[in-house]
């Protein structure tokens, strides 16, 4: 029996998986693996929307856009998800974050780096962008 039988059966939709564990090695079952994992606040949101229509769309929307805070309405899956993106995880450093920050601001100004979006350019970081940005 392969690793992946060994705990779950192969769903139909993996096709070489011989081949891509020849190219991968352990990665390819682990990825197989990973098609069984499931992500219950998601799943809850995506219920939500369904049940709200467009108004639950524009909620996450503007939750994204704008942040929880900034909601008056507040569905309880789309509200725990914004949680969820706002909070900082316990591994961030944030000084790290900011030193990150502060090289690519300066790279910035000499026209070497623009993300693809104008409101990734130094914001909403943890620590306020140095006047520089």
């Amino acid at each position: 029996m392969d690793k992946v039988g060994e705990i779950m059966s192969i769903p139909g939709r993996v096709i070489n998986l011989d081949q891509a564990r020849v190219r991968h090695g352990d990665k390819a079952d682990h990825m197989v693996r990973m098609l069984a994992v499931g992500d219950p606040l998601a799943d809850a949101v995506i219920v939500e929307m369904d049940a709200l229509g467009e108004e639950g769309r524009r909620i996450l929307n503007a939750g994204l856009a704008d942040g929880l805070g900034r909601l008056t309405d507040r569905p309880p899956a789309i509200t725990a998800l914004l949680q969820q993106l706002e909070t900082m995880p316990a591994w961030v450093d944030p000084d790290m974050l900011g030193r990150g920050e502060s090289r690519r601001c300066r790279y910035r100004r000499f026209g070497m780096y623009y993300p693809p979006s104008p409101a990734l350019w130094c914001t909403r970081t943890p620590r306020p962008a140095s006047p520089s940005c």
